[in-house]
C-alpha cells in the first residue's frame, strides 16, 4: 500500500467511526430517555409498578437497539485497527485522529455499559447518564 491510499482508507475509517459513533450515541439517548422515564414514572406515579420489572422490560424492548450499539462499536473498533495499521504509511498524520478514536469508543462504552444495566438509585443513573452524554458530546471527534 502506498501512502496516498493509505490516507484515503484511513480517511475513510474516520468518517466510518465517526458515522457509527453519532449512530450508537442516538440510541443510547434514546434508550436513556426510556429508561428515566419509566424509573421516574414507577416512582413518582400512584401505581404500585415495580422499577426493576418496567426497566427491565425497557431493556428487553431495546434489545434490537442494544444489539445494533454493539454492532456499531465493534465497526468502530475495527475502524480504529485501520488506522493503526496505516499509521506505518501515513506516519504521524492520523495520530491525532487516532486518540479521539480511542477516546470515543471508550466513552461510547461506558456510556452503554449505564444504560444497558441501570442501577443504583434514580438520582445515580440521571446523574451518572448525564455525565456520559455530555463527555460524548464534549469529544474532539465530533467537532
Amino acid at each position: 500500500m502506498n501512502k496516498a491510499d493509505a490516507i484515503k482508507e484511513s480517511n475513510k475509517a474516520y468518517s466510518s467511526i465517526r458515522s457509527k459513533l453519532y449512530d450508537a450515541h442516538s440510541i443510547l439517548i434514546d434508550e436513556n430517555n426510556d429508561i428515566q422515564e419509566t424509573w421516574s414514572d414507577s416512582i413518582y406515579d400512584d401505581e404500585d409498578d415495580d422499577f426493576s420489572d418496567d426497566v427491565q422490560q425497557i431493556i428487553d424492548d431495546n434489545e434490537d437497539n442494544n444489539t445494533s450499539v454493539i454492532l456499531d462499536m465493534a465497526s468502530i473498533k475495527g475502524s480504529i485497527d485501520t488506522l493503526k495499521n496505516n499509521a506505518k504509511y501515513t506516519g504521524s498524520k492520523f495520530d491525532d485522529k487516532l486518540e479521539n478514536a480511542k477516546d470515543a469508543e471508550k466513552t461510547l462504552s461506558h456510556y452503554n455499559e449505564l444504560v444497558t444495566d441501570p442501577h443504583g438509585n434514580y438520582a445515580t443513573f440521571v446523574s451518572e447518564t448525564e455525565t456520559a452524554n455530555n463527555n460524548m458530546n464534549a469529544l474532539d471527534i465530533y467537532n
